[in-house]
């Protein structure tokens, strides 16, 4: 009788009809776009302010920059970066500089290799990319020997111009 019934559950499995199973699958597309963040923002003038003739004169600058990429910088004055001109005249006042990039607006981390570079193509300094958005600062900060402020009376005004391009 055992014999019979195992027989008999063994032939009910069997002839059990499988059970059909359906499988389908689909698709999602997914993407995410993430910007080139390189700009730069708010700046602070370098001014070194109403000079005694024959005195020496310092004077700091700054530019925020912002970034998610590498960069290169440079200065396409080249040897003219920042050179002052007299105000209705012609002479001018080229100031000695130490330059580069900090986290702050004063001091200096990653210097540039030249304030006043041969060339404006010249690469004054290579940052790689950071982790994260940064804000940076070009400083620049001059100086002016009493030799170059024993000038001719008047406003000398000039710019620093600084190009940095994502690598």
């Amino acid at each position: 009788m055992k014999k019979c019934a195992l027989v008999l559950a063994a032939a009910a499995c069997l002839a059990l009809p499988a059970m059909a199973s359906a499988q389908v699958n689909g698709t999602i597309s997914a993407s995410a776009d993430i910007p080139t963040v390189l700009n730069f923002g708010t700046s602070s003038a370098l001014s070194f302010g109403s000079i005694t003739p024959g005195s020496a004169a310092t004077g700091s600058g700054y530019i925020a920059l912002n970034r998610n990429v590498g960069v290169v910088f440079t200065l396409p004055d080249a040897g003219n970066t920042g050179r002052l001109t007299r105000s209705g005249g012609t002479e001018t006042i080229q100031p000695a500089f130490t330059c580069g990039v900090g986290s702050t607006t004063s001091t200096i981390v990653s210097a540039f290799s030249s304030c006043l570079p041969a060339t404006g193509s010249t690469a004054v300094l290579t940052l790689t990319a950071p982790s994260t958005v940064l804000t940076e600062y070009v400083i620049f900060n001059g100086s002016l020997t009493g030799t170059q402020t024993n000038a001719i009376p008047g406003t000398y005004n000039g710019v620093i111009r600084i190009t940095a391009t994502a690598n």
